[in-house]
């Protein structure tokens, strides 16, 4: 390519991951990344490296792999080891959203398209904001299968497959699939996919899927409730819906089958359509079905949190999506000048205006750091508060500081939202030794009760009582307290 057309293709993209990785910096330095995820895989890192397990204090599981299995977060810990902040993570993010990016441009027909599908298509890939958040807000292993997953659609355009073709397929399976423990179904509905496409290899597809499907159900129903430490997966509360008590696996499937009914999951699907431009996720194609995996996960739940397109759950759909929008835009109508500068425009639109103005917005990270400038001398702090502790200390802090207290193996969140399955419990308040804290709870004029949702519009739910528990028990307790006026830290110990 020559140099003018690289420059109107590439200029604006790496302008924008720049952006967003300032955004990340920005977020990063100023402490406002919170133990969910980021800071719980920067502990599980460290405690692998340390420990040589997947324990997680976090979330109270002592392998984490228990509660979701993604052995591939191992290949980071070198990363890690050099530099155990959320910015390695967030680069991690975005040399898999560079990596499926350059997949997509070469193994599908967009490289035919002109240079303003080619640059609509790299803009909706960085800005979705499943993808951009991931920048930004809050790792997760699963960007790391999205080149993988977008390896998969595109295979399933090149069908029938040879047999090299065939066993690349079953890599980015393999490889997809230790990422997190429901891609295994996502890769069951590509092996059936190929199955009915390709007759004179069906019974190597249909053998192919059934393994995906026994990897799954061995691991999801069998060997990590055996080894987790928790009662129940937590994540059956994401499922919940008034009209049916969930007592067993039936009453889940009858709960999940209502939401999908819902006006919510009704919004949501419309809200994905529109930020890929509509036609990968409306008009039937051979990704269909695969993409209708993570989709239905989302439409199945009733949670805020599974239905925000900020967050991680669409990304198991996306690749196919994008992928079946390239392919459509070769037929007739989808081909002509005006309906292809459309979708490109929306392509693009839709998904970077969701990202600065939705729900997880940059505007909030801004108006944020500008709300709490002092924040950008919490690390400063940190740094000072961890010469006083000790490699065994028990921890009881907030959740963005659990972040950066990440080598630390009992460090415990104090207002944990619900979603997450670990409360702290008076156990944990009579052992821990320091807290670190932003309010010094001991003077507020109120009380402990004086902490509560509020009238605001919390996108998480959290768990007052537990807190007014730890509250109370704070004020109650002999620690003795200092002050770190510029951060407004507060790190409780016991006096020496």
């Amino acid at each position: 390519m020559k140099l003018k057309p690289m420059l109107q293709l590439w200029t604006l993209p790496v302008l924008s991951i720049f952006f967003l990785l300032y955004i990340a910096w920005l977020r990063s330095t100023h402490a406002l990344v919170h133990a969910f995820d980021t800071g719980l895989y920067l502990q599980i890192l460290n405690n692998f490296m340390q420990n040589g397990d997947f324990a997680s204090s976090i979330v109270g599981e002592s392998n984490f792999m228990a509660h979701h299995f993604q052995p591939i977060i191992v290949l980071l810990a070198p990363l890690v080891a050099i530099s155990s902040t959320p910015m390695t993570l967030f680069l991690v993010s975005t040399v898999s959203i560079l990596a499926s990016i350059t997949i997509f441009l070469k193994y599908t027909p967009v490289r035919r398209q002109t240079l303003f599908i080619q640059f609509a298509f790299i803009m909706t890939i960085i800005w979705h904001p499943t993808t951009a958040n991931r920048i930004f807000f809050s790792f997760v292993p699963e960007i790391m299968a999205l080149p993988f997953l977008i390896g998969q659609a595109c295979l399933l355009y090149r069908a029938p497959l040879s047999i090299r073709k065939i066993i690349l397929l079953f890599a980015l399976q393999i490889a997809a699939g230790i990422c997190k423990e429901n891609i295994w179904l996502v890769n069951l509905i590509v092996c059936v996919t190929l199955a009915y496409m390709q007759r004179d290899r069906r019974w190597l597809f249909a053998v192919a899927g059934l393994i995906n499907f026994a990897i799954f159900a061995g691991l999801f129903f069998y060997w990590m409730p055996k080894n987790s430490d928790l009662p129940a997966y937590y994540a059956m509360r994401y499922y919940q819906n008034p009209a049916v008590e969930i007592v067993n696996r039936w009453t889940l499937l009858q709960a999940m089958f209502l939401n999908v009914f819902s006006s919510r999951s009704f919004l949501t699907f419309f809200y994905m359509a529109l930020s890929t431009a509509f036609i990968g996720l409306l008009v039937p194609s051979r990704a269909t079905l695969a993409a209708g995996a993570g989709i239905g996960m989302i439409l199945a739940a009733s949670h805020s949190l599974v239905h925000i397109l900020g967050n991680q759950y669409f990304l198991l759909s996306l690749p196919f999506i994008w992928v079946a929008t390239a392919y459509h835009l070769q037929k007739p109508f989808f081909s002509q000048e005006k309906a292809a500068r459309w979708i490109g425009v929306i392509l693009i639109l839709a998904p970077m205006y969701m990202t600065l103005a939705g729900d997880f917005g940059i505007h909030l990270r801004f108006e944020t750091v500008r709300k709490y400038p002092y924040t950008k001398f919490i690390t400063r702090d940190l740094t000072e508060i961890k010469n006083s502790l000790k490699p065994e200390s028990k921890l009881l802090v907030d959740g963005n500081l659990s972040t950066y207290l990440a080598e630390y193996r009992n460090t415990k969140n104090i207002l944990n939202f619900t979603g997450n399955p670990y409360q702290v419990s008076t156990e944990d308040m009579n052992a821990a030794t320091d807290v670190v804290t932003s309010v010094d709870l001991r003077e507020l004029p109120g009380g402990c009760s004086e902490v509560n949702k509020g009238n605001s519009t919390d996108i998480l739910e959290y768990n007052y009582d537990n807190f007014h528990l730890f509250c109370n028990w704070l004020v109650a307790n002999k620690m003795t307290v200092k002050k770190y006026p510029e951060s407004r830290l507060y790190h409780y110990s016991y006096a020496p």
